[in-house]
C-alpha cells in the first residue's frame, strides 16, 4: 500500500502525467484515480501527523532509539575485551607486582565507561549463583559440582546486559548438573 501511495506521490510531481493518465482511466465506481489519490495522499498526511504527535508525546523518536541500541551493542565486546585483560593482569599480579598500577587504572577507566554507559540505560546483569533461564542465559557447557543445585549457574563465559530493563544480550554461562 505504501509503496502505491508512493507512486501516486510521484504523479503528484509529474501534473501533466498525472492529468492524462486520470483522464484515461476511471475508478469502478465512477470516480476518477486521480480523486482516490487525492484522498489517499490526505490519509497519509493525517497518518504522518498522528504519529509525529505519538512521538512527541512518548518524548524519543525511535529512530534516535534504534541508533542508541545499536551503539549499545557495539560497545559490548569493548567491555568484554577489557574485563578479560583485567582478569589477564589480575593473574599476573602475582608473579609481577609491578603491574598492579596497571591493574587499579584499568580497574578505573572499565568502572568509569560501565558508570557512562549505565547512565545511558545499560545495566550488566551477574548471572553467578542464580537458577538457570533460558531467556537470558545461553548454557555453553554442563558441570558436575558437589553441594550446588542442579540448573545453578556456576560460571559466566560472557555476561548479560539489559538496556533499559530490556535483554540486549544473553549470558553465556556454565550449569551445573
Amino acid at each position: 500500500m505504501i509503496r502505491g501511495l508512493r507512486r501516486w506521490l510521484w504523479w503528484e510531481s509529474f501534473p501533466e502525467s498525472r492529468l492524462r493518465f486520470a483522464e484515461a482511466a476511471e475508478a469502478p465506481d465512477g470516480a476518477s484515480y486521480e480523486g482516490l489519490a487525492g484522498a489517499l495522499v490526505g490519509e497519509l498526511a493525517r497518518a504522518e501527523a498522528m504519529l509525529k504527535r505519538r512521538q512527541a508525546a512518548e518524548g524519543a523518536a525511535p529512530a534516535s532509539e534504534r541508533e542508541t541500541l545499536a551503539l549499545m551493542r557495539g560497545m559490548l565486546p569493548t567491555l568484554d575485551s577489557l574485563d578479560r585483560i583485567i582478569d589477564y593482569i589480575g593473574q599476573a599480579v602475582a608473579q609481577n607486582p609491578e603491574l598492579e598500577n596497571w591493574l587499579t587504572s584499568l580497574t578505573a577507566m572499565r568502572t568509569k565507561f560501565l558508570r557512562t554507559l549505565e547512565q545511558a540505560g545499560l545495566t550488566p546483569v551477574n548471572s553467578l549463583g542464580s537458577k538457570l533461564d533460558l531467556d537470558m542465559h545461553e548454557v555453553v557447557r554442563t558441570v558436575r559440582r558437589a553441594g550446588t543445585p542442579p540448573d545453578t549457574v556456576v560460571e559466566e563465559t560472557q555476561k548479560a546486559y539489559l538496556y533499559k530493563g530490556k535483554l540486549l544480550r544473553d549470558a553465556r554461562v556454565v550449569v551445573s548438573q
